[in-house]
């Protein structure tokens, strides 16, 4: 007969089995990941401007720094630790969007992602101050995941499964606290740590570690690709987004580079070419989304496969090599009371812009102003429908009595109210 204590370890051992097990199917369930439907836009819940530092800028200013989380809505998601896609920024005048355009489309697929703020600008184009900058970002971008691994329970995050991503600067500065450490910025550029302090300690006080499972790298680059160990080649992949005719400080060939050193080292990475067009350019976000989801889970399930292919904007699948499913995820339809049709229909205004619904043999439309062209909307309840080509949801609001006063659009994890004037 066993021993008590031989007992209680098979029965550890059994339940550890068990629950890695639980993990990896829920990893690998259909669709998760991959299908932009997975969760409805409105099913999408986003915590805005949490403080996870403060630095000084460039100018010798404190900024307080903070970041946006993205993530499916408890009350529907059976999961209660997801894995974490941190994004960054770019450094030009334009990305104070914060690369958010990406976000909901990550979140709908069952991520947990957090868009950061962090500090930009330079006293000058000097290869000096452009350095600065560089490291202020590498700084931010290690003090943010410090913070969100720091907090992981709070925030619903496995940290087994961590990825990063950015654009132009953002990704370089995801690609430093990937593969760069603090003896790499101090052999090549002597006076960085005395100037700005360590990448390791700035921003906030947190003190965690934190092991990045993949990167996505959207038109950013590594000067030297050699500061990537073979170990994380092959540990750590990455999927490259990247235009030929870039002329900004990322230009094609650091794609290449970055591609090579992989492909010599063995290491699972993919590359994304739109030909012809410039930095950030040619390569649409829902592109970007679909296969970046379908990269991440392939990592996930341990089915990484390499390979290089030009940019389709107008066929978004996946590869045949890449973790997905055959179909789509089946979208549910409400058999809808046809008593209701005729009222939904209407002018509906959101400032300046109308929308019109039409009712046509008990179904309802949105009609273009325009030339006139009808979209089915699908009812997924009495009062809510879907446009079945994109997600984006309707909600008709009725008042006290039961009569139809405006209606609300979830669209990118954001909800927008129209009054209904006709």
């Amino acid at each position: 007969m066993k021993s008590k204590s031989k007992i209680n370890l098979f029965i550890l051992l059994l339940l550890s089995s068990i629950f890695t097990q639980i993990t990896a199917q829920d990893y690998s369930s259909p669709h998760r990941f991959v299908d932009n439907y997975y969760f409805r836009s409105r099913d999408i819940q986003v915590d805005e401007n949490i403080i996870y530092g403060k630095a000084e800028n460039f100018r010798g200013k404190t900024e307080i720094l903070d970041l946006d989380l993205y993530y499916p809505s408890p009350a529907i998601d059976p999961l209660k630790k997801k894995p974490l896609l941190m994004l960054v920024h770019g450094g030009s005048t334009g990305d104070n969007s914060r690369t958010e355009k990406y976000c909901p489309l990550f979140a709908q697929r069952g991520f947990v992602v957090a868009n950061i703020n962090r500090r930009k600008g330079s006293k000058g184009s000097g290869e000096t101050e452009l350095l600065k900058q560089a490291y202020r970002a590498v700084q931010d971008a290690h003090a943010a995941l410090r913070h969100l691994v720091h907090n992981a329970q709070k925030y619903g995050i496995d940290t087994s499964a961590i990825f990063v991503g950015g654009v132009s600067g953002g990704a370089m500065a995801t690609i430093g606290i990937t593969y760069m450490r603090q003896p790499d910025f101090d052999s090549k550029y002597p006076d960085i740590t005395s100037s700005l302090g360590r990448i390791d300690n700035s921003t906030n006080e947190i003190n965690t570690n934190f092991k990045v499972r993949g990167v996505v790298d959207m038109w950013g680059q590594i000067e030297d690709t050699s500061l990537i160990s073979d170990e994380e080649a092959l540990n750590i992949p990455i999927i490259i987004f990247h235009s030929t005719a870039d002329s900004s400080r990322s230009p094609y060939k650091k794609a290449l580079e970055l591609a090579a050193r992989y492909k010599n080292h063995g290491g699972c990475y993919q590359l994304h070419t739109s030909t012809g067009t410039g930095h950030t350019e040619g390569i649409s976000k829902y592109y970007i989304a679909q296969q970046s989801g379908c990269f991440l889970k392939s990592i996930l399930s341990n089915s990484c496969n390499s390979f290089e292919t030009e940019v389709d904007n107008e066929n978004i699948k996946c590869s045949n090599s890449q973790a997905r499913e055959k179909l789509p995820k089946q979208r549910l339809y409400f058999e809808l009371d046809q008593s209701l049709i005729k009222e939904y229909a209407g002018v509906y205004k959101i400032e300046k812009e109308k929308i019109v619904i039409g009712s046509e043999n008990g179904h309802l439309f949105i009609i273009e102003s325009d030339d006139g062209t009808k979209t089915e909307l699908f009812p997924e309840s009495q009062t809510d429908f879907f446009l079945e080509e994109d997600n984006i949801q309707f909600s008709f609001n009725k008042n006290a009595k039961g009569k139809i006063y405006g209606l609300t659009l979830f669209i990118d994890a954001k909800a927008i109210k129209a009054k209904k004037i006709k």
